[in-house]
């Protein structure tokens, strides 16, 4: 994260918002993770779910998402973006 100025504080708002898309998209619980070798969506399958989705926060998820997976190609990204592609992420804040 080399834009990002103090990577400590980088890597703390990273993981708050890791938390807070598996909070989003109703899978808190990390230790029932799996992979499942899910592959990583195209970007126009991500871009048509997004649009189709029409929510702000689902946008910046899955760009947050892609770009992260880009950098550290860590499964969960891919498992959140596949998620989000098909359909399964939601916001609840009621």
């Amino acid at each position: 994260m080399p834009w990002a100025g103090d990577p400590d504080k980088a890597a703390d708002a990273l993981w708050i918002s890791l938390a807070a898309a598996f909070l989003i998209i109703r899978q808190p619980s990390h230790g029932n993770f799996q992979d499942h070798g899910v592959p990583l969506p195209p970007r126009g399958v991500i871009l048509d779910a997004v649009l189709e989705h029409s929510d702000e926060h689902i946008a910046k998820l899955a760009y947050s998402m892609y770009r992260e997976y880009e950098a550290r190609g860590l499964s969960e990204h891919r498992v959140i973006l596949a998620r989000i592609t098909a359909g399964q992420a939601a916001l609840n804040f009621g």
